[in-house]
C-alpha cells in the first residue's frame, strides 16, 4: 500500500539503511521524477534481486537524458549490492521497456476480479 510505503522509505532512509536505493530528478526546485529499488526478497538476508519498486516523471517533463543515467547508476548499485539481476513491474508495453532499458519479459502478472 503507498502509504505504508511512505513509512518504509521515511523509515530506512532516517536510519541509513543501505537497502534503500532512491533516485530523485529536481526540476525548477520540485521533484520530476524519481525511482525506488530496493533488494528483494526485502525481509531476508539473503537476497536474490534488485526490485525497481516505483519510477515516475512528471507529466510534461523531459526526464530522458537523466532517466538513462539514473538507470546506469541503479545498475551500479545492484552490483555493489553483489547482485546481478534487476525486476521491475510495469505498466508500459513490453516491447518499448526492452528498447529503452534492455529488459525483457520475465513471468507474468495475472489478476482475478471478484464481485461483490
Amino acid at each position: 500500500e503507498p502509504l505504508d510505503m511512505v513509512d518504509l522509505v521515511r523509515s530506512l532512509f532516517s536510519s541509513g539503511d543501505r537497502r534503500l536505493g532512491l533516485w530523485i530528478c529536481i526540476v525548477d526546485n520540485n521533484i520530476g521524477g524519481y525511482l525506488l529499488a530496493m533488494p528483494e526478497p526485502f525481509g531476508s538476508d539473503h537476497w536474490k534481486y534488485v526490485l525497481i519498486r516505483h519510477a515516475e516523471v512528471e507529466a510534461g517533463i523531459d526526464l530522458r537524458n537523466e532517466s538513462k543515467q539514473v538507470f546506469n547508476e541503479v545498475i551500479e548499485w545492484t552490483r555493489k549490492q553483489g547482485l546481478r539481476k534487476i525486476m521491475m513491474l510495469t505498466h508500459r508495453r513490453e516491447d518499448s521497456m526492452a528498447r529503452s532499458w534492455g529488459l525483457v519479459p520475465y513471468k507474468a502478472v495475472m489478476q482475478l476480479k471478484l464481485e461483490d
